[in-house]
């Protein structure tokens, strides 16, 4: 009996044994687990979001006219400036990595020997169309916006500008001693004052009474300056501004909806044009800033500055 039952212990044993997987098939179930976790802990891991690149330069680009060596971009206010050297023949410009901001555009034929540099520009007499009843020869302000190039500033303007200027003095190094000093003609006098001008819209049949305020762009909303237009109005100026930078906006009188001059108007105000944010207009004194058109009314809620008149 005792031999019967420990032969059926040892059978028993046997069976056992022979049901566990082998050492090297232990082995095998262990990867291909640790395998299958990795798979899936490697499915569900959020992949690394890509650095953002800021953007905070732009270009202008135009044509000159024929021989001109040099094309120079003046930041309005400041002291910042880019120029470019010309191949002889070129007729074509382009120059990158310009901060954003207001500018303005000339070109030179190349300073040096007896002959002052002669200087050429991009002004209202360019954008009038070059025609003998163009007579404004002031200079455009023109606006460089991050990330896009600001195209057709055409320095053709060989009319209006004096042979010297203060761009040539303090950055093509001509001779300050020689000639006659025309710095009054492009630097106002104490005291003078400028002018925005522009025309209106309303995202509704017809235009109200609008109030078109100048809101100096130095942060303090309470320096404003502004016009009240009559129903109908499809144009403004705002005039004795004191020479400095300036945001736009106009308000249907008595607050509410408003409409900025901002980043979406000269982007063509589509549903594309997501950026609201104001332009700085530069206004210098004696001249009248035109094409300054306060048309986005499509801003969200607390974009512009809340209306300030009574």
């Amino acid at each position: 009996m005792k031999k019967r039952l420990l032969f059926m212990l040892l059978v028993v044993v046997l069976l056992a044994a022979a049901c566990m997987p082998s050492p090297d098939q232990m082995n095998q179930d262990v990867e291909k687990i640790v395998q299958a976790t990795f798979q899936a802990l490697t499915a569900q891991a959020v992949p690394p979001t890509p650095a953002v690149e800021v953007v905070t330069t732009g270009s202008i680009s135009g044509q000159v006219t024929s021989g001109i060596s040099h094309v120079g971009v003046f930041q309005v206010g400041t002291d910042t400036f880019y120029k470019l050297e010309l191949t002889n023949g070129v007729e074509k410009y382009q120059i990158d990595n310009i901060p954003a901001g207001t500018y303005y555009v000339l070109a030179f034929t190349s300073p040096g020997g007896a002959a002052a540099p002669f200087p050429l520009a991009y002004s209202q007499y360019v954008v009038c169309g070059l025609t003998e009843n163009c007579t404004d020869h002031a200079l455009v302000p023109v606006n460089v916006t991050a990330g896009q190039i600001t195209t057709d500033i055409n320095i053709f303007d060989n009319y209006g500008l004096p042979d010297r200027n203060p761009y040539l003095d303090k950055y093509f190094g001509y001779d300050q001693n020689s000639g006659t000093d025309v710095i009054a003609t492009f630097t106002p006098a104490a005291g003078q004052t400028g002018s925005i001008s522009g025309t209106l819209s309303y995202p509704s049949e017809g235009i109200p009474a609008l109030a078109v305020i100048a809101f100096d762009s130095g942060g303090n909303s309470t320096d404003y300056y502004y016009v009240l237009t009559q129903q109908g109005n499809s144009t403004y100026q705002i005039d004795n501004l004191p020479a400095g930078n300036y945001y736009v906006v106009s308000y249907v009188i008595g607050g509410g909806l408003s409409g900025g001059y901002s980043q979406a108007v000269p982007c063509g105000l589509s549903a594309e044009c997501g950026d609201h944010s104001l332009i700085a207009v530069a206004v210098t004194g004696g001249q009248v800033t035109t094409g300054v058109n306060p048309g986005d009314w499509y801003a969200p809620p607390d974009t512009f500055p809340a209306y300030p008149l009574p």
